[in-house]
């Protein structure tokens, strides 16, 4: 849930490069979300059930080439020049499983 007033009044808006029916077809919230908080906006967590996600999703296809191209991008998209940072310690804490050692670095330095 979000306050759309402040939402509208600093101009945020979910950058279509992102989400269902692009190449890029994840990371549309968690960018929303991220243009958000760096545009001064705050965050809370509340633990109220608002809705229920279908077990099938586009994490379903971890660790695949299509996979890990968009969450490359999301990375590039969030963190800028960061980005290969937060995409190995992204991939040390994922708990999904491996996704090889060429797939990583692939990954990590966005090739």
């Amino acid at each position: 849930m979000v306050r759309v007033e402040a939402i509208r009044n600093l101009g945020i808006q979910f950058d279509e490069n992102f989400g269902a029916g692009v190449d890029n077809f994840l990371g549309d919230e968690y960018i929303f979300i991220a243009d958000a908080l760096n545009r001064g906006l705050q965050g809370m967590y509340l633990p109220i059930r608002v809705a229920i996600h279908p077990k099938e999703s586009s994490g379903s296809t971890w660790g695949t080439e299509r996979d890990l191209k968009a969450r490359s991008a999301v990375f590039a998209r969030v963190f800028g020049a960061s980005a290969p940072i937060f995409r190995a310690l992204f991939l040390l804490k994922s708990r999904k499983g491996k996704v090889g050692f060429l797939k990583s670095l692939r990954f990590i330095f966005a090739r």
